[in-house]
């Protein structure tokens, strides 16, 4: 009881165990309502019924500095000090004090660890990143959290109440390619940073990130929407032969019935062909019938260049291969729009 009480006066109350229960990767509040992720699956915490308004003191604990939340600002985008990002939404933008957490959990630090992937897959898309192919996962919203003691964080966040201090994704992508980085990781390209992630690949970076698609086509499609809104104006054609030529991979997660998490696809970019359309083909698809990862027969075109070039250099073989990586995302270590 006296703990109960403490956390209610001076801490994060009813979401204190919570936000303690490393099982939980996400945590949600709507209204009387609360619920969790784990495991691949929603839960409802029956216990729990809080009102609106110890929801929104809860939020404005949580708050960064600078960040606020009322009737003249009813949203708000936040992150912890673990790199959990915060959203919250009151009325008038809604009818209930809404809160969620979206928080980054480590469970795996190699590829084959994650146990949705074949071992030939995951040599196969090893062998791509130590080769210094540029890869891209994509899937529905959610993460994967990793570490590396190289890793240097840069962080994206809106401006003050006074307007000012706004970090916007391209000055960090400028800010990244200043500090020489070994390899490029995008947390979730959404927007016109795009198109500095393809110049970036163009220049000899190897590139890393995630955004949000079901397909692999889709992906490819979307990054170059994406490069699009950039201001620079850079005509469709123009993007669709930077990311045909320096983009290697396209790896696509969902969920199963199940709601576990499974790699759906594994995509080799092969070229722009006379159509403007970007060329490819699956290496590896999921069989719906079995649940299972399958091969196509589809011989890697890429990897057997790289071979036959010579190139057997790379980085470790950590997830996705990288060894020193400059991270460029929303919060703290992460890739951000796939849960592997």
């Amino acid at each position: 009881m006296e703990q109960r009480l403490g956390d209610r006066v001076l801490g994060f109350g009813y979401l204190a165990p919570l936000l303690a229960d490393p099982d939980n990767e996400e945590i949600q509040a709507i209204g009387g309502r609360v619920r969790i992720y784990r495991h691949g699956r929603w839960e409802l915490v029956e216990h729990l019924a809080p009102d609106d308004a110890e929801t929104l003191r809860l939020v404005r604990r949580l708050l960064a500095p600078g960040d606020r939340i009322d009737e003249s600002s009813p949203e708000v985008e936040s992150t912890l000090p673990d790199g959990s990002r915060l959203t919250a939404v009151i009325p008038p933008e809604t009818e209930q004090v809404t809160l969620t957490i979206r928080r980054y959990v480590v469970r795996h630090h190699r590829l084959a660890d994650l146990g949705t992937l074949p071992s030939e897959a995951v040599a196969l898309v090893e062998a791509y990143a130590r080769g210094g192919a540029s890869i891209i996962t994509a899937g529905p919203g959610g993460a994967l959290h990793q570490y590396h003691p190289a890793a240097i964080p840069l962080y994206a966040h809106r401006a003050n109440i006074e307007g000012a201090g706004a970090r916007t994704y391209r000055e960090l992508m400028r800010t990244a390619l200043r500090l020489r980085p070994d390899v490029l990781v995008v947390g979730e390209c959404r927007g016109a940073e795009a198109l500095d992630w393809l110049l970036a690949a163009a220049t000899g970076h190897q590139c890393l990130g995630t955004l949000h698609s079901d397909s692999p086509r889709g992906t490819l499609r979307q990054l170059g929407t994406f490069a699009q809104l950039a201001t620079e104006g850079i005509n469709a054609h123009a993007i669709g032969e930077m990311i045909a030529e320096h983009f290697d991979l396209v790896i696509v997660c969902g969920f199963g019935p199940d709601g576990a998490r499974r790699v759906t696809h594994i995509f080799e970019v092969t070229g722009l062909g006379k159509d403007g359309v970007i060329d490819g083909s699956d290496l590896w698809v999921l069989a719906p019938e079995r649940g299972d990862l399958v091969p196509t027969g589809v011989r890697p075109r890429r990897l057997e260049r790289q071979r036959a070039q010579g190139n057997h250099s790379g980085l470790p073989g950590r997830l996705l291969g990288f060894g020193a990586a400059l991270l460029l995302a929303g919060g703290t270590l992460f890739f951000s729009g796939a849960r592997l």
